[in-house]
């Protein structure tokens, strides 16, 4: 193609569901005539917060150390985990971003990652697919949770879905993100219990050890002793903080001022400490000034 199409862009559409519900998209297309492939996204992320705005660090990174995408690109439709639609459309392709049920301009209630929202997006490739501006072909692309679902929606085969390019986004649920292929015994009453998971499976048994439940404050050595492999506190720290947090407030409203629990308070220098931040900033100026160099 000799020249570059210039890009319409058209908030809102309506992408109508077989429950005859229906999920609004922003539509990037060239202004011309004719049919072209189709690229979409579908997810939870809100379409109309622009990257600059949903996740400032990253944009300041962009602006200071990487100057030449802001050359080619006003960035402005550019949003979280979704391709930016002015490197795709002047080359020939409509972008489309779709508000999954519940999420942004769609309403409805959110199910993530949930057979119903894969049915959802199954339907948005349908429809996109046969629209008069549509040569037919659906391709998906995206990163992390905009990549996830395209694993899902394609294993129920969409006709006119033609390619995916899921960056970063794992295919198994349970393996990658709930369960990392171990057993999760839940409200074990006592070690012998866990023993016999033990000894059933060949995985490793992870214990989830949470104040206030049915199952005793073990400690490490004593599930040890029964063969669990992996310790989880999921609560623990949060429940602190919370009381913590409690504790302050109430101090604030009682007296007025933070001033008698400031000692229960971590400093900004203990907080920089315990996470090696100026060190990590080293390591970070040391690796942005060598990727400007080459």
């Amino acid at each position: 193609m000799a020249s570059k199409y210039e890009m319409v862009v058209e908030q809102d559409i309506g992408i109508p569901m077989r429950d005859g519900a229906v999920l609004r998209a922003n539509f990037y297309h060239p202004k011309a005539a004719g049919k072209f492939p189709v690229l979409m996204t579908f997810g939870p992320y809100g379409k109309d917060v622009p990257l600059k705005e949903f996740m400032t660090e990253a944009w300041d990174t962009l602006e200071k150390f990487y100057p030449e995408i802001l050359e080619a690109s006003s960035c402005k439709h550019l949003v979280f985990e979704t391709p930016d639609p002015e490197c795709f459309v002047p080359d020939g392709y409509i972008v489309i971003k779709v508000d999954s049920r519940g999420a942004g301009k769609s309403p409805g209630r959110l199910s993530p990652n949930s057979p119903e929202e894969f049915r959802d997006f199954y339907d948005a490739i349908e429809w996109a697919g046969v629209q008069p501006w549509s040569n037919g072909k659906v391709g998906l692309l995206g990163i992390s949770y905009y990549a996830a679902g395209q694993w899902s929606v394609a294993a129920m085969k969409p006709p006119h879905l033609a390619a995916l390019l899921p960056w970063q986004g794992t295919y198994d649920f349970y393996r990658d993100r709930t369960r990392a292929d171990g057993i999760f015994a839940e409200a074990a009453y006592d070690l012998p219990t866990y023993k016999k998971f033990v000894d059933a499976v060949n995985v490793p048994v992870l214990a989830n050890i949470t104040e206030f439940g049915k199952t005793p404050l073990f400690t490490v050595d004593e599930l040890r002793s029964a063969g669990v492999g992996i310790v989880l506190y999921p609560l623990s720290a949060f429940r602190a903080m919370n009381k913590a947090a409690e504790n302050v407030y109430t101090a604030i409203r009682r007296d007025g001022h933070q001033k008698n629990v400031i000692d229960t308070m971590q400093t900004r220098d203990e907080l920089y400490d315990r996470i090696g931040y100026h060190e990590f900033e080293r390591k970070l100026d040391e690796l942005f000034a060598a990727s400007r160099k080459s």
